[in-house]
């Protein structure tokens, strides 16, 4: 039914156009993929981000958005660490039975899973 919608009968083959690279690739009329990127993921995935950051404009949104991810990344970072210190006070005060102690972990415990859930 989907074929038949499109346009495309039954027995109809598809075509498979090459993959174009980039804005450059395209100018130069060179739409063949390279043989050595494609042997690894690694270099599938660097030609892959490439395209991104070749362009000027969208390069500069790219570079900011990978810069603002990495920021994201360290503070998840700094959080995660801040609430494993709070957790250890915690349970070292619920080890040594002192009280006030113990609900002041349990009042920090509770922020700081307030503060990291968004």
């Amino acid at each position: 039914r989907f074929r038949r919608r499109m346009g495309r009968k039954r027995d109809e083959e598809m075509t498979v156009l090459p993959m174009v690279m980039g804005k450059e690739d395209l100018e130069m009329g060179d739409t063949s993929l390279p043989t050595e990127a494609s042997s690894s993921v690694l270099g599938a995935s660097m030609m892959l981000a490439s395209m991104f950051f070749r362009d000027s404009a969208r390069g500069r949104r790219a570079i900011a958005l990978s810069i603002s991810v990495f920021v994201l990344l360290l503070l998840e970072i700094a959080a995660v660490l801040y609430y494993s210190g709070v957790n250890k006070n915690y349970m070292t005060a619920l080890q040594q039975k002192n009280e006030k102690d113990f609900y002041h972990g349990l009042w920090m415990v509770a922020a700081v899973i307030v503060f990291i859930s968004p």
